[in-house]
Order: structure tokens, then sequence, then C-alpha cells
């Protein structure tokens, strides 16, 4: 009996994940904000053509999220107030650097909402919030 082929798992790349919770964010009002920079791969050398590949490097603060939130107005004890919402976004298999789980902490400690991870993982907390509603009661 031959063996089936392992199924082809397609990875998501983090800026893909991004793009759509910034579509999640959009549409409930929140105002969003993508911390980072568009880098350039590159450039041919002015002297003789060879390709030189840039720094990749955001240059922020190591561990600052991805993106930052300010979710739409909500009443909390009587007062309308917006709420900050730091996302550091992650592929499937990504792992956080010691300086992200550091920020996490003070996030937490300052009782600002830090989530970390996918698209889902923000739609999850965007439901359980109540900022949109379950696909399960669509």
């Amino acid at each position: 009996m031959l063996a089936r082929p392992p199924a082809t798992v397609v990875r998501r790349l983090e800026k893909a994940e991004q793009s759509e919770i910034v579509a999640l964010l959009n549409p409930i009002g929140a105002r969003v904000y993508v911390l980072g920079t568009r880098r350039r791969r590159g450039a041919p050398c002015p002297h003789c053509g060879t390709f030189v590949s840039e720094d990749q490097r955001t240059r922020q603060t190591p561990g600052f999220c991805d993106l930052l939130a300010f979710l739409p107005w909500r009443l909390t004890g009587g007062v309308p107030a917006r709420r900050l919402l730091m996302i550091e976004v992650k592929s499937a298999r990504g792992a956080r650097r010691p300086e992200q789980r550091e920020f996490r902490d003070l996030c937490a400690a300052a009782g600002v909402d830090h989530l970390v991870g996918t698209a889902a993982t923000v739609r999850d907390w965007l439901e359980h919030e109540d900022y949109i509603r379950s696909r399960s009661h669509a």
C-alpha cells in the first residue's frame, strides 16, 4: 500500500494576518495605527550594478507592538471612553522574542489590552468583548 503524501499546509505571512486584522477593526470604527515601516528590499550598486540588500529592521524599540488600535466609543462607568488595544501580529507558527513578552507584561500591569496572534485571535477577542457578532450568530 502506498503512503499518502502529507497535506500541504499553507503558511500565511504576518503581513497577510496584519492586513486582515486591520480589515476587521476598520468597519467597527476603530482608529488603527500600523507601527513599522515598509522597507526597500535593496537596490543595485550605482557603481557596479550588483544588488545590495538593505537593512530589514523596523528601527523601532525592540518589543513594541505591530498595531495600535483605539476601539470605538463605549460607556464605561456611565462615561464615554475609547479602549486601547495593542496587537503583536504573529503567523500561526510565530514566536515572541523576550522584548515582546516584556512589553505584553508591561501592558498588562498598566491595564492596557494586548493581544498576540493571528487575525483569528483578534476576531475571537472582538467577539468575546462584543465589538463584533459571533460568526455562529450571523
